[in-house]
């Protein structure tokens, strides 16, 4: 059994069981791809997946057995990898970060920023996805860190951090009728159409309990997983957004209004993850100090604004 057999397997499942692009994604050929899994099966005496002719449709019930078995092993290289380059602390060192658009967006370049000065042998990867995506990656070894709202804290082989709370705030077009008022209540917000994030995004599903709560319908006309569409919906006055409060920008004060609705605020938090099982060198543990820091920073930053709608 050879590592760039079970590298194969992992980079297979990675696409879909596409034999062609599992060995671009290696850079080796696919005549030599294929070579390596008939020898690997032959050497186990088992057939490790369901073909159709020559093409691979999925793991076999012996190949899904063995896949968690992988994982543990392409690790553990990443581990010694991750050892052996932490020795030497004049070498380059990559930083991967699976997470959504609204931290790559909004959170993320101050912090990287900072880190770049701080670090200067930093390079950074970002994988950008759905939650259920940036927990993915990260359970699949393919990144390091991960950083979302939802899923992190539902695995039990992550480690989480609180990294920092924000609440939901409401927008609508500067010639809404919303836009004169000042503070209204959540059973006014109810009678108007909505516009905020997709299910299992940016904290919907605690939007979801606080109108359920409150016994009120919630009229969502449009939904997205971007905080700029939907503010460009929101400028086209398609109705009421409702947004992470640190989407609002300087900017977007030329074309939208806060709406302070005082049920909104009921605290999401923005976690960072690390797999428990993987070695981390001293570098990325002092990256994750200075990550929560500044979420610590933003955080005070985002109840000051809060205040002024007070």
């Amino acid at each position: 059994m050879k590592l760039i057999q079970l590298k194969i397997l992992n980079a297979l499942v990675d696409n879909n069981f596409n034999i062609t692009k599992a060995a671009k994604q290696l850079k080796i050929a696919q005549s030599a791809a294929s070579r390596q899994l008939m020898l690997l099966e032959r050497e186990l005496k088992v057939e490790l997946f369901i073909r159709k002719g020559k093409r691979f449709i999925k793991y076999s019930d012996t190949g899904s057995g063995i896949d968690g078995f992988i994982n543990r092993i392409l690790l553990e290289e990443k581990n010694i990898l991750q050892f052996v380059s932490s020795l030497n602390d004049n070498t380059e060192k990559i930083l991967t970060l699976a997470t959504t658009h609204t931290q790559a967006r909004y959170f993320l370049p101050h912090v990287i920023s900072k880190l770049s000065k701080k670090f200067p042998i930093l390079k950074f990867r970002i994988e950008q996805g759905t939650p259920q995506q940036v927990a993915d990656l990260l359970d699949k070894n393919k990144v390091s860190f991960a950083l979302c709202t939802e899923m992190l804290d539902t695995y039990s082989d992550f480690k989480t951090y609180d990294c920092y709370q924000w609440n939901h705030i409401a927008i609508v077009a500067k010639n809404h009728p919303l836009a004169s008022i000042g503070t209204v209540k959540l059973k006014t917000l109810s009678e108007y159409n909505l516009i905020t994030y997709n299910i299992g995004f940016t904290g919907r599903s605690v939007l979801n309990n606080i109108f359920t709560m409150n016994k009120l319908p919630m009229r969502v006309v449009l939904s997205a997983t971007d905080s700029d569409v939907i503010k460009t919906f929101v400028k086209q006055s398609l109705g009421v957004g409702i947004i992470n409060q640190l989407a609002f920008q300087e900017e977007d004060k030329n074309y939208l209004v806060i709406i302070p609705i005082q049920e909104l605020r009921v605290g999401c938090v923005t976690k960072l993850a690390i797999k428990k099982s993987l070695y981390l060198p001293r570098l990325f543990k002092e990256v994750i100090h200075f990550i929560l820091d500044e979420g610590k920073r933003i955080e005070k930053k985002l109840i000051i604004k809060s205040q002024r709608f007070d």
